[in-house]
C-alpha cells in the first residue's frame, strides 16, 4: 500500500509541475511545437491528466478532512485541520470550473481562455500539495 501511495503521490506532483511548465512557457511553445501536433492537442491530454489528478486530490482530500473531523481533539483550529478542508474546498472549486470550462470547450459553447488561466493555477496549487502529502503519508507509513 505504501508504495501505491507513494505513486499516486508522485503522479499528482508530476502533472502539477507538467502544468505549471507548459502554462508558464505558453508564449513559447506556440514557436516550438509543429503546427500538427498543436498546443490544443497537448493541452488535450494534459486535461484528462489533470481531471484524473483531481478526482484522486478529492478522495484524498476528504479522507484526510473526514479523520480531522471525527478526532476527538478540542484544541480548536490547528494547522492539519485548516490545510485539509482548504485542500478539500479547493478541490472542489477546482473541479466545479474545469468541467465547466471544459465541457464548453469540447462543445464548442463559449471558450473563455481567461478562466483557463484560474483553473490551471488552482490545478497546480490543488494537486502539488496533496501529492507531497501523498508521498509524505507513504514515506511516514500511515
Amino acid at each position: 500500500m505504501l508504495n501505491v501511495k507513494y505513486m499516486l503521490g508522485l503522479y499528482q506532483a508530476i502533472v502539477a509541475v507538467a502544468v505549471f511548465v507548459f502554462f508558464s512557457f505558453s508564449h513559447v511553445y506556440r514557436l516550438v511545437i509543429p503546427v500538427e501536433i498543436g498546443a490544443v492537442t497537448i493541452w488535450w491530454w494534459l486535461d484528462i491528466l489533470m481531471l484524473l489528478g483531481l478526482l484522486m486530490a478529492l478522495v484524498v482530500s476528504f479522507r484526510r478532512k473526514r479523520a480531522l473531523d471525527q478526532s476527538e481533539s478540542d484544541s480548536g483550529l490547528t494547522r492539519e485541520y485548516f490545510e485539509a478542508n482548504l485542500l478539500f474546498w479547493a478541490t472542489i472549486v477546482a473541479i466545479l470550473w474545469f468541467i465547466r470550462s471544459w465541457f464548453a470547450f469540447v462543445l464548442n459553447l463559449e471558450n473563455d481562455f481567461a478562466w483557463w488561466t484560474e483553473i490551471d493555477t488552482l490545478v497546480i496549487l490543488v494537486l502539488y500539495p496533496s501529492g507531497s502529502y501523498l508521498m509524505k503519508q507513504a514515506k511516514n507509513g500511515d
